[in-house]
């Protein structure tokens, strides 16, 4: 009775203390910005999340918990140095502009113009395709477009008001469109766009999907072929000039070019196509000139008008020569068993045939009627006392190399051992060397080599031992030998030689390797007949080798021995197949079988003339029809010119032939000009022997007295008339027609409207092979700005190119690079084109120089106007002249504007104005209101965490904040805003204790290996949690009673719960029933209170009773031991551990009171997943039973005991922190009347958490501050 009397006195006697002094603002210590409000109000302030404080020490906390208290904020000599680097780096990071400044991530000007280049090509990109040629381009792919304008045609056409709804339901640009709307409309158009605006008329008429597209696409297509004919792409970055040129496709004459490509017996077909502008034939009058068919390079043209005479005088001179093959053959084989030569003209003579033909049989039967044939690649440069030897001599110095010791007795090294009268040769890697014996005679000889290495180090060299017939070379013998070895391959007996044919022996590197290749060589070659002559290489030269290349031999007979390259002599493919009969007659001429090749030359006589029968074996049916074509080894050689000269007479015969032109059709001009009237088409066809790699070349013109348009085309095959323009071919106008300007002016129309890019995407020009850029930049949008923009793009898109050039300094760079670029520029190129360009320049970068000092001063201004709202008020007259006495100071000891501007920069930074909450209480004892800054600062640092925004700061400007409804507007469009995060994560997470979870790293990394890699989500569903309920005004019971939290697939996979995939969050409702669902099954709260490898019920349970519930216990006892945070060795359960430890008396009075509620939530291990038995596998336990004989079970019996048992006791919690962290203090007797009175309006209001902020935002302790005589420190 005594006890509940005293207690009822304290509690009247506490209640009249707390309304005797109630609205008390209490003593409030200044406040220093927090490292998470300094972080956020630096983001907000400079729009770069620059999180300066991540080298800071942590914010200690006092009053109610929070970091926010005046009394934990200490400010040491270190901090201040802190605060001190930091104000230097955030002005670092200011990024001057024309009109003002403001700030990067980046650290250096190409970071900081890279920024506005970024936000220019997102402009570029939002509407354009890249087109790439040389330069990334932006270009508009018309498809889209047409099919609007068909499908839409009749809103477009009804309302103009309609073409900016259409487009943003067709995903177009909606200028564009507006543009293109002329197309559909009545209004009359120029040629080529009144061609559009009726195929799209016409196409409207369509009522099939799939038609409608495919007439889009078609129609779209044309105008990007003219549009792509109209203009030009020129490279840009060199000459300061637009890339996007008009080129006009009007022309008077052109040349034209066709590869011709035959088909079997039909030929080549072409066709010379004449297309009408649709002005009448008369009007339209073309002329094709100098029509003709040119051949490979050497060959003579044949003229269109010649070709039916040349093909009957081909087939003629065919017909006829290919009768007399005989008679040339045996003049061959005659003259090829000859010892002397004898000159082709006698030949030809004696034999009585032609000598043109003669030396073409002979050619092409690869069989040499002159001395000398066969051999090129010779060495030419003499060289003496080689590597200092006076007795070495030869051709070339340097590998590769032939080379002989010329004397008779003295062994030198060169390196390799070099004996008297001895021939060496070196090889290279690229080049063999080899030395030849020609023939005199016909015959057969003995071979006989000898291969030496002699200088050792390599690995050796490749010989081989060749006979060369004309261009055909046959490998007699071939080998390898090591480095020093030597061999003597086994002698040749019998070879057969034809006077002209050359035996070589050829050496050559091995495997590239030419180190250490010195080679002594010799070749011996004796006759076998009854003269038993023989050269022996080093005897007939070794004495006088520089005598010459070719050498004589030691009978005195010129161009016997060679020295060559055989490498670089190319060989042809024997024409002649294997078997056939001039292969097996030029056999029989080698071997000199002369009456063999006498049978069988009649035999190829019969074959030419008669042609292959069904008996004639494969190889003469190939030797026929590869000797016949006009285009074989043989009959090229025979081209148009000569032809006519040796056979004029063959040609007469041209009736009926489907070949070429009827030549009476061609104008007697001497030109071969064909005259047609569009539109035309002339299909013509060449035979196929002819037209093989051959190309047709005429010119096409339109008459100068023609009045019309034309286009004309050379294409393969056959093509009928047509009477109309087609996109992308040239278009021939007489230049003194008066059409001429009408159609440039419609075509001048098409480029309007239609350009072949709307911008350039690269900004910056990229260099190319053999080329340097002058321009770092280049800007080319006005088709752009004029057909996609509207005003304010315009001007949007203008100023960011004005920042570019500003923060690059462009011109001024542009200016100094100049003249290095000119001097690299002269290096490979023609410079005069950029020394034109040099005032320019110049102007330009005199005008730089110029803005540069003109905006000095908008700086200053600008930065006036910062520093008032980073100190969060108006700026007063003393602060301004202070920045700007500090300004002239730093200028007068000669700092650039650049860096003074800076410095001041960094004094905004450090101000105590920018660090502080600092108000102004009035003077004397009695309270006096906050003014309207003062209270938009605690409103912002309130419910953000951060400084207010500019809507706040206008209202608080206009003097209106402390009205009642504008306060309450205000509060509810703040807490809606997405800033309201700051005050999760620094109320709700500071109140709940897992502020900074991110970071937790109290874990056993080996009992939870996956804790680290998923705290940051945890974290993120705390804090948008809180998030959400503020922004949406929900009630304050959903943060024990929620059936909703927030997740993504990670978070998801850790809960076991399903269906949530991605990496985006969510919420996700019905989670009761996952045991989810508010603060209490939230992996953060139930990871914090636990220990680092199990759970902890009297962690959570102290938790639940001081954190939520507001209950205050005491320390435990100094003397109690800590539960082991390891598993039980006893096999304990952590229930049973932890009933035994509160078995201690000293423990128990306290353990009663928190433990059962940690109990509860043991179905939760110590990361917070969901579970079913402990870590050493027992079922867990979580029933509860409370002092007062209270039983529940689990995550729902304990959320069920708090919301309706325990309701009161955690609204009044809430409130207590939620006020004192609003007040920056802590909570005080005074302040109880506000506490009871923002759980009454929570009750009221549905719990809305919004009620318990607009109770504090009306209260005197908020809006209030004490008088200044009244601020001083409070002593017991």
């Amino acid at each position: 009775e005594q006890y509940e009397t005293l207690r009822s006195w304290v509690v009247t006697y506490l209640d009249a203390e707390a309304h005797a002094n109630a609205g008390d603002p209490g003593r409030v210590v200044m406040r220093r910005l927090t490292n998470v409000e300094f972080d956020r109000t630096v983001r907000d302030l400079t729009g770069i999340d620059f999180r300066p404080t991540r080298e800071f020490p942590e914010d200690s906390a006092a009053g109610e918990g929070f970091t926010n208290t005046g009394e934990s904020m200490v400010m040491s000599p270190a901090l201040i140095d802190k605060y001190l680097d930091v104000a230097q780096e955030l002005a670092s990071q200011a990024v001057l502009l024309p009109d003002g400044f403001r700030f990067s991530a980046g650290g250096n000007r190409p970071d900081w113009s890279e920024e506005p280049l970024d936000k220019i090509r997102e402009i570029y990109n939002s509407d354009t395709q890249e087109y790439h040629f040389r330069e990334k381009w932006g270009t508009v792919n018309l498809t889209p477009y047409c099919r609007t304008l068909i499908q839409q045609r009749e809103r477009l056409r009804s309302d103009s008001a309609q073409v900016d709804v259409v487009a943003k339901e067709a995903g177009l640009n909606q200028y564009y469109l507006r543009h293109l709307t002329s197309l559909v409309s009545d209004e009359t158009q120029s040629e080529l766009l009144a061609e559009i605006q009726k195929r799209l008329a016409e196409a409207a008429t369509l009522t099939d999907e799939t038609a409608i597209d495919s007439e889009a696409t078609a129609i779209a297509n044309a105008i990007h072929t003219w549009r792509d004919q109209l203009w030009n792409i020129d490279p840009v970055g060199q000459l300061f000039n637009q890339g996007q040129q008009p080129q006009s496709p009007l022309t008077q004459s052109q040349e034209f070019r066709l590869e011709l490509k035959p088909s079997g017996n039909e030929g080549a077909r072409f066709s010379l196509v004449t297309r009408s502008g649709g002005d009448g034939p008369q009007a339209d009058k073309v002329h094709w000139k100098n029509a003709g068919i040119e051949g490979p390079e050497g060959s003579s043209p044949i003229a269109l008008r010649d070709v039916r005479a040349h093909v009957a005088r081909l087939n003629t001179f065919r017909r006829d020569t290919l009768a007399s093959v005989e008679e040339y053959l045996n003049a061959i084989a005659a003259s090829s068993q000859k010892e002397e030569f004898t000159p082709i003209p006698e030949l030809a003579k004696a034999h009585g045939v032609n000598e043109l033909l003669l030396r073409a049989w002979s050619d092409f039967l690869d069989i040499s009627l002159t001395r000398g044939m066969g051999i090129t690649g010779l060495i030419t440069e003499k060289a003496t006392r080689i590597a200092g030897r006076d007795s070495v001599s030869g051709w070339s110095a340097n590998p590769p190399n032939v080379v002989a010791n010329m004397s008779h007795d003295q062994t030198v090294t060169i390196p390799g051992i070099t004996r008297p009268r001895t021939v060496h040769v070196h090889p290279d890697p690229q080049n063999d060397v080899a030395v030849g014996w020609r023939s005199l005679f016909t015959g057969h000889v003995r071979v006989e080599a000898s291969v030496e290495s002699v200088a050792g180090g390599g690995n050796g060299v490749t010989w081989k031992l060749t006979l060369q017939r004309g261009t055909r070379i046959e490998q007699l013998a071939s080998g390898h030998i090591d480095a020093l070895g030597s061999i003597r391959p086994p002698a040749i007996n019998d070879l057969q030689v034809s006077a002209g044919d050359v035996v070589s022996l050829v050496i050559g590197a091995h495997d590239g390797n030419h180190s250490g290749d010195q080679t002594q060589v010799n070749l011996l070659i004796t006759e076998q007949s009854n003269e038993l002559r023989s050269w022996n290489l080093a005897a007939d030269i070794a004495g006088d080798i520089l005598a010459g290349n070719p050498h004589v031999d030691s009978f005195g007979h010129p161009d016997v021995w060679y020295f060559y390259l055989p490498n670089q002599d190319s060989k042809r493919t024997d024409v002649l197949p294997d078997g056939s009969l001039l292969a097996r007659w030029r056999q029989a001429v080698e071997s000199g079988k002369l009456e063999d090749a006498a049978r069988l030359s009649a035999e190829v006589s019969v074959l030419f003339q008669s042609g292959p029968t069904e008996a004639t074996p494969e190889s003469d049916r190939k030797l026929y029809s590869e000797t016949f074509s006009s285009q074989s080894a043989f009959f090229r050689r025979f081209d148009y010119a000569t032809l006519a000269q040796i056979a004029p007479d063959l040609g007469d015969d041209t009736q009926d032939s489907p070949w070429g032109i009827d030549p009476a059709g061609f104008a007697g001009d001497g030109n071969g000009t064909l005259v047609v009237n569009a539109p035309n088409v002339t299909n013509i066809a060449i035979p196929t022997d002819i037209a093989t790699g051959r190309t047709l070349v005429v010119t096409g013109e339109i008459a100068k007295s023609a009045t019309g348009r034309v286009q004309l085309e050379v294409v393969a095959g056959k093509k009928d008339a047509v009477d109309s323009l087609a996109p992308g071919l040239p278009i021939f106008i007489s230049d003194e027609s008066v059409a001429r300007q009408q159609f440039e002016d419609a075509l001048a129309d098409f480029r309007e409207l239609f350009p072949r890019i709307m911008c350039c995407r690269s900004v910056v020009p990229g260099h190319f092979v053999n080329t340097i850029t002058l321009q770092k930049l280049h800007r080319e949008d006005e088709h752009l700005m004029r057909l996609m923009m509207g005003d304010e793009e315009r001007a949007h898109l203008d100023k960011l190119w004005a920042e570019v050039l500003y923060i690059s300094r462009d011109a001024i760079e542009t200016l100094e690079y100049y003249p290095l670029f000119v001097e690299f520029s002269t290096q490979g190129t023609d410079t005069h084109e950029f020394i034109p360009l040099e005032p320019g320049i110049r102007e330009r970068a005199s005008a730089l120089e110029e803005l540069l000092q003109e905006t000095e001063p908008v700086h200053l201004n600008a930065l006036i106007q910062f520093a008032a709202r980073a100190f969060r008020r108006p700026i007063t007259e003393f602060e301004e002249r202070a920045l700007l006495a500090m300004y002239a100071d730093l200028r007068a000891e000669e700092e650039t504007h650049d860096a003074a501007f800076r410095g001041v920069l960094s004094r905004v930074f450090i101000s105590p104005a920018f660090l502080y909450r600092i108000e102004e209480p009035v003077s004397g004892e009695e309270d006096g209101a906050v003014n309207d800054w003062e209270l938009a600062t605690r409103m912002s640092y309130f419910l953000w965490s951060t400084m207010p925004d500019e809507k706040l700061i206008a209202t608080a400007a206009a003097g209106r904040l402390g009205e009642p409804d504008t306060l309450v507007a205000e509060a509810r469009r703040m807490l809606g805003n997405e800033r309201v995060r700051g005050l999760a994560t620094e109320f709700a997470c500071q109140w709940l204790h897992v502020r900074g979870f991110d970071s937790f790293d109290e874990k056993n990394e080996r009992q939870y290996p996956g804790f680290a890699d998923i705290r940051d989500d945890m974290y993120e569903e705390t804090i948008r949690f809180f998030e959400d309920l503020f922004r949406r005004d929900g009630s304050v019971l959903e943060i024990l009673d929620a059936d909703h939290t927030f997740l993504n697939e990670t978070l998801a996979a850790h809960y076991g719960i399903e269906g949530i995939t991605g990496d985006e969050w969510r919420r996700v409702d019905e989670m009761k029933q996952k045991s989810r669902g508010g603060v209490l099954g939230m992996a953060t709260v139930l990871a914090k209170q636990s220990g680092a490898t199990r759970t902890s019920p009297v962690l959570r349970g102290n938790w639940i009773v001081e954190t939520l519930l507001g209950e205050k216990l005491p320390n435990p006892p100094a003397t109690v031991p800590e539960l082991p945070d390891a598993l039980s060795r006893e096999g304990l359960t952590v229930r049973q551990m932890t009933e035994r430890h509160v078995s201690e008396e000293s423990c128990s009075n306290c353990h009663v009171r928190i433990d059962p509620f940690g109990f509860a939530l043991e179905s939760f291990d110590a990361i917070g997943r969901y579970r079913t038995e402990d870590l050493i596998g027992q079922p867990v336990d979580t029933l509860a039973q409370l002092r007062d004989g209270t039983r529940f079970t689990g995550i729902d019996g304990l959320r069920s005991y708090l919301v309706n048992q325990r309701r009161n006791d955690f609204l009044e919690q809430l409130c207590r922190k939620l006020l004192g962290f609003a007040l920056g203090r802590t909570v005080e007797l005074s302040d109880q009347p506000l506490v009871d009175a923002m759980v009454k309006n929570l009750t009221e209001n549905d719990f809305k958490f919004s009620a318990a902020v607009e109770t504090i935002l009306h209260s005197k302790q908020f809006r209030f501050h004490r008088g200044l005589e009244s601020t001083h420190e409070e002593s017991l």
